[in-house]
């Protein structure tokens, strides 16, 4: 008898590690490029098999995501000269194919919030309508 030959199985991707905000007092337009680039997806988290474990935990790598967010704006709101970057960065997840919605949609709140804050109009129908929505009910619950 010969031995059954060896099955192989594909190893399950790892998640794109999500970087930490760069500690200079204002990050660089390519640490923010590097860092929207790592954006995690729908995919991602599916793939690592953490997206749907348990709906009241929130995978590692969304809660560092969340944080980063929220440091980006810290940065842009002590740091008028930073705002444009930051927007440029709120815009790139808003729009990334297959976001998180969670990340989408807050990635909007906070690119409305700075824009008000400077002035400048966004072009609303650019972004999926969910995320609209949701960026709505954040910007009235301030």
């Amino acid at each position: 008898h010969a031995a059954p030959a060896a099955q192989s199985v594909a190893a399950p991707r790892k998640a794109r590690p999500v970087a930490d905000v760069p500690k200079s007092p204002k990050p660089t337009h390519q640490e923010l490029v590097d860092l929207a680039e790592r954006i995690p997806t729908i995919e991602d988290m599916e793939q690592t098999g953490i997206y749907d474990v348990d709906a009241h935990r929130s995978p590692i790598e969304l809660s560092k995501m969340a944080k980063i967010m929220g440091d980006l704006l810290d940065h842009a709101e002590r740091d008028r000269s930073f705002r444009s970057e930051a927007m440029w960065f709120f815009d790139q997840c808003a729009m990334k194919e297959g976001v998180i919605p969670a990340v989408g949609s807050v990635s909007l709140f906070y690119l409305r919030k700075l824009a008000k804050e400077e002035g400048v109009e966004v072009d609303l129908k650019r972004y999926p309508e969910s995320f609209v929505k949701a960026s709505d009910r954040l910007l009235s619950a301030e």
